[in-house]
């Protein structure tokens, strides 16, 4: 693998191509979502927790169910 680093020129470019062609999806973290009034990881299994019927005092499960998904 080349670690060369390449130009911001070079790289807009080449992502602007990859954008027009349509071979290209763009990934954005949680700090972007959440700044748009997304909820984060606790809210969306929250609703999860609530939609299923489950009892959302269970807080060590779902302190761990966090803490595994946070891993991955």
């Amino acid at each position: 693998m080349d670690s060369e680093a390449i130009s911001a020129s070079t790289l807009i470019r080449g992502d602007t191509r990859e954008l027009h062609n349509k071979n290209a999806a763009i990934f954005a973290g949680a700090g972007l979502s959440m700044a748009s009034g997304y909820v984060n990881w606790s809210g969306l299994l929250m609703e999860l927790i609530q939609d299923l019927g489950l009892d959302p005092d269970l807080r060590a499960t779902f302190r761990r169910l966090i803490d595994c998904l946070q891993e991955v």
